[in-house]
């Protein structure tokens, strides 16, 4: 995430967003990185594992938010949906 100054930069996956079937949102990974200056900073988010049980299910589809707030500042959210693709296991022979 390119970032303009200083600030906070906040994301959160959430599984089941959107969803008519979905019982309820569930957050499957979340993570805060405090940027110094301006620049590009990655985050990196590492799913629960409630999230990688559904992998083995299926694909799982996220809602991915990530929230930048200047210092003294109010945030900015982008959202998008995220695929993960299936991790079902293969067998041979």
């Amino acid at each position: 995430m390119t970032v303009p100054g200083p600030g906070r930069i906040v994301q959160r996956a959430v599984l089941g967003a959107g969803s008519s079937r979905a019982r309820a949102a569930a957050t499957v990974c979340s993570a805060t990185r405090t940027a110094t200056r301006a620049g590009t900073y990655s985050v990196t988010c590492r799913l629960t594992a409630a999230a990688r049980r559904a992998q083995l299910r299926g694909k799982v589809r996220l809602s991915l938010r990530t929230s930048f707030t200047p210092t003294g500042g109010t945030a900015r959210t982008v959202s998008r949906t995220v695929v993960l693709p299936s991790r079902k296991a293969s067998f041979t022979g």
